[in-house]
């Protein structure tokens, strides 16, 4: 399963990795959003039974002086760049632990 909120992208991703492992699907996801995450892994396990595996690559950059960055940038680089990246992983661990196999 690959996911990502920029569509276009996400669908290319999806294809190049079809294209090495055999199918993957895209969902558009916002994985700022806890409940996203979660029901897109639980879509994952319906599809395949089991999450193993977990590319979290998440990660945007801006590229600014530091005092020229707003409040609601910096929130923003923050939330994607470690939220998100906590998220996606603590729910996949929990999967995996609940499975007892694929553990991060």
């Amino acid at each position: 399963m690959a996911i990502d909120l920029k569509v276009a992208e996400g669908k290319e991703t999806a294809a190049q990795a079809q294209t090495l492992v055999g199918e993957v699907l895209f969902e558009p996801t916002n994985i700022c959003v806890e409940a996203e995450v979660k029901a897109v892994i639980e879509r994952t396990v319906v599809r395949w039974g089991r999450l193993d595996i977990l590319f979290n690559n998440a990660g945007v950059v801006l590229v600014k002086r530091l005092e020229q960055t707003t409040e609601a940038e910096w929130d923003s680089l923050m939330t994607v760049n470690l939220k998100a990246v906590f998220l996606v992983a603590s729910t996949q661990s929990r999967t995996c632990d609940r499975q007892g196999a694929g553990r991060s």
